[in-house]
């Protein structure tokens, strides 16, 4: 009997990797493939749609949706100003009048006779991608699209939500410290946090309402994790995005970073990085590129996991909802197979931990490295 596990690296200070970059709709690519770029460069450059904003027309002017249209001093397509008039009724041989300003500087979308609303788009605004990272253009597969071979280290933590996204790092508490709500404020807006071993539901409110867009931890608890749509590396689990993204290093509860993750967040506190929640990954490009670090030509992104057999004495971290996080080691490996809950047969592990002895599916845990 050969028992397979997952083999997990807490910290890869260095690889040549991929690195995508992307644009949020198709515009200018400003390099070629096989041009060294600087992590300052402009790569591409985009218009970005800011949104619309409606107008209730016809009750301001007090007339019946279809007769709004005859108000209007604006054409579909021209541009309007803040406090603008685009509309006006008048009255009584001019004594009484009702206005429309444009609250936006924008362009005149259109008006819907039959709801009487009427439509502002605001001006687009410009997108600069920047490179982010020293290294080489490795591909331009669209007008949106840049592929960059670059050096980075990466965090692998153990479970986490929400997309990928990018922002300047910020460590906000020590590794064994609460994340408390009142040291985030409007300067952490844009950033990905590193929130030591506990972040509380109070500290994710916070952070939503100033505008941060990752955070790293060590812990969480369970049902804060689950009612933000958290999910795990566990196939059984999905996550969904809340406009965060969460990346937890140890587990549920209280727990405190590893020093190993912890010394290299600070080491690289003030760097720009990306977090990936659904795969629990925060990438750090790097200023240099060492040659002597061959080029990952995979398509699919590097996870820093790697497989082999279980043995007695091993050190083990389980990922297991009800345990997730909480390390021991391997005392005994079960020779028969059990019938878990759901029918699936698997075979037992038992481990030894600081909660006394633990036994769940090997499935369910993967060596320290």
């Amino acid at each position: 009997m050969k028992l397979l596990a997952k083999v997990r690296k807490r910290v890869d200070e260095g690889r040549r990797q991929l690195v995508k970059r992307s644009l949020e709709a198709p515009g200018k690519i400003m390099v070629k493939r096989g041009e060294k770029v600087e992590a300052s460069d402009v790569i591409a450059e985009g218009a970005l749609t800011s949104g619309f904003r409606s107008l209730p027309l016809a009750e301001i002017l007090g007339v019946k949706a279809k007769d709004g249209i005859r108000f209007l001093l604006k054409k579909e397509g021209e541009r309007v100003y803040p406090g603008e008039i685009i509309a006006k009724r008048q009255r009584l041989f001019g004594l009484s009048k009702r206005t429309v300003t444009s609250p936006i500087e924008g362009t005149f979308q259109g008006y819907d006779s039959e709801s009487g609303i009427l439509r502002l788009e605001f001006l687009p605004q410009v997108q600069r991608l920047v490179a982010a990272c020293e290294g080489e253009v490795e591909d331009v597969p669209d007008r949106k699209t840049v592929v960059l071979s670059c050096f980075v280290s990466e965090i692998y933590g153990i479970s986490g939500s929400g997309r990928t996204r990018e922002g300047v790092l910020k460590v906000l508490a020590q590794k064994d410290d609460f994340l408390l709500p009142s040291v985030i404020d409007e300067t952490c807006s844009g950033a990905i946090i590193v929130g030591g071993a506990l972040v509380s539901r109070a500290a994710l409110s916070k952070a939503m309402a100033v505008g941060v867009l990752g955070i790293v931890a060590g812990g969480i608890h369970a049902r804060d994790f689950f009612e933000i749509g958290g999910a795990s590396i566990s196939p059984f689990w999905t996550s969904s995005d809340i406009g965060l993204t969460l990346v937890l290093t140890e587990g549920f509860g209280r727990q405190a970073m590893s020093d190993e993750i912890f010394s290299h967040l600070a080491e690289n506190n003030d760097k720009f990085v990306l977090i990936d929640g659904d795969k629990a990954v925060l990438t750090i490009p790097q200023a240099s590129i060492p040659k002597k670090i061959p080029l990952e030509k995979k398509n699919e992104r590097v996870t820093g996991l790697a497989e082999r057999e279980i043995g007695i004495g091993d050190r083990v971290r389980i990922i297991d909802y009800d345990y997730l996080g909480l390390e021991g080691t391997i005392k005994n490996i079960g020779q028969e197979a059990k019938t878990i809950l759901g029918g699936l047969g698997t075979y037992m592990v038992e481990i030894e931990t600081k909660k006394g002895k633990i036994v769940v599916p090997y499935q369910n845990i993967e060596i320290i490295v």
